[in-house]
């Protein structure tokens, strides 16, 4: 199982580490020594930051890096022989986290974790209305490629319509089944019906305790 930590870190780019920097992290990659150091340690643009994943119990190494090198997600891995330390760029987490489930790694995100869903619906007269939920995220279902949320909060187009924001308002609180693909950003275009409740797509109480 890989766990990752909920902090981001900042790479030094040729400096020494410093004493004024703590805590921090020195690993020796290929040859040489990189320095770490936790976010709230250092500014700097978020662009820059990575985020690291720490190998709870033994895996298969190989298959996490072979993972990630076909999703092109830039990454830096060291090894004492007992932990296994990989740092990928922030900006590539949601797809590293895709292609490292797909690949069959156990991934356990920080509790409480939450992640913007995009939804895009078509309206009865043909335009559309877009909202970004705030969802927490609760599991992966490895059988369908898809991920168990509940909604948290939620921010409504401007131009939506005062009765489709109320319907997009009220799935606050619900659950619902998004694929992998919408934590790396992909709008879901949902049927108008799936707010009305003709299509069963939010739910009420967790999924899971139907079966």
């Amino acid at each position: 199982m890989l766990v990752l930590r909920p902090e981001a870190f900042v790479l030094l780019q040729d400096e020494p580490p410093s004493a004024d920097l703590s805590p921090q992290l020195l690993l020796r990659v290929d040859g040489k020594q990189r320095t770490f150091v936790p976010l709230h340690s250092a500014s700097a643009d978020t662009a820059s930051t990575w985020r690291l994943f720490v190998a709870a119990q033994p895996l298969a190494l190989s298959e996490v890096l072979r993972a990630l090198e076909a999703s092109r997600c830039a990454h830096v891995f060291a090894s004492d022989g007992e932990t296994a330390l990989i740092f990928v760029r922030a900006k590539a987490l949601e797809r590293a986290i895709t292609a490292l489930t797909r690949a069959g790694v156990a991934v356990q995100t920080p509790s409480g974790e939450h992640v913007p869903i995009h939804c895009s619906w078509r309206l009865p007269e043909g335009r559309r209305a877009n909202a970004t939920y705030l969802a927490e995220v609760i599991t992966y279902d490895a059988a369908h490629d898809r991920w168990l949320m509940r909604l948290k909060d939620v921010r409504v187009d401007p131009s939506v319509p005062e009765a489709t924001r109320a319907l997009i308002m009220e799935q606050i609180g619900r659950w619902v089944w998004v694929p992998s693909e919408a934590r790396q950003g992909l709008a879901l275009p949902l049927k108008y019906e799936t707010l009305t409740g003709r299509v069963r797509w939010f739910h009420v109480h967790d999924p899971r305790e139907a079966h």
